[in-house]
């Protein structure tokens, strides 16, 4: 159900990678890492690629190939979190609401910088900074 990446919060992400740190999570003097918190995730067709998993707003998620779903392992970190934020969740135990997505795919790992990412299918799912509007992939 979602796309494959090489490399929101709910107000509009993607935004230009400068735009994307939306850590709540770290400190004024710390560096605040590229991500978006969700609260929702829609199951949704999406013309000339079939199924795909957004935000409510209709940004699409993707995944990253050099990830892993079993075990389930983010290693998308650094430069490439500018191009691909992760999809954040505020805790493992403070999932979003699902809307024709089973409850049994979705789950969160915790990352090397300590957030909390989005996981479906043990797939960890990412944004991409460089969209132009909701609905479409790139």
């Amino acid at each position: 159900m979602t796309l494959t990446a090489c490399g929101g919060d709910e107000s509009g992400y993607p935004a230009p990678p400068s735009g994307v740190n939306n850590n709540e999570y770290a400190e004024d003097e710390q560096i605040k890492e590229p991500g978006v918190l969700v609260t929702q995730v829609v199951a949704k067709k999406v013309p000339r690629i079939g199924d795909v998993v957004t935000d409510s707003k209709g940004w699409i998620f993707y995944r990253f190939d050099n990830d892993s779903a079993k075990p389930s392992e983010s290693n998308c970190v650094e430069s490439c979190t500018d191009s691909w934020p992760p999809v954040l969740v505020k805790s493992d135990k403070s999932l979003p609401q699902l809307k024709g997505v089973d409850k049994g795919e979705v789950d969160a790992i915790k990352r090397a910088d300590g957030r909390w990412q989005l996981t479906i299918g043990g797939w960890p799912m990412y944004g991409f900074a460089g969209g132009r509007k909701a609905g479409q992939w790139e």
